[in-house]
């Protein structure tokens, strides 16, 4: 499930990820800063309910 997951984040969305880096960079907060935050927000989540389990 968590492989599925990363792969989503990190694979398909690898181009998002970049670009939310570059704007972090730049001190931008954008659209892509924003969803990474909830992607990365859900991921934590994810495994504290897996590991609370």
């Amino acid at each position: 499930m968590i492989t599925s997951a990363l792969s989503t984040v990190f694979g398909a969305g690898r181009h998002i990820v970049f670009m939310a880096v570059q704007s972090l960079r730049r001190g931008i907060l954008n659209q892509h800063v924003l969803l990474e935050f909830g992607a990365f927000a859900g991921l934590v989540d994810g495994v504290l309910v897996v590991l609370a389990t």
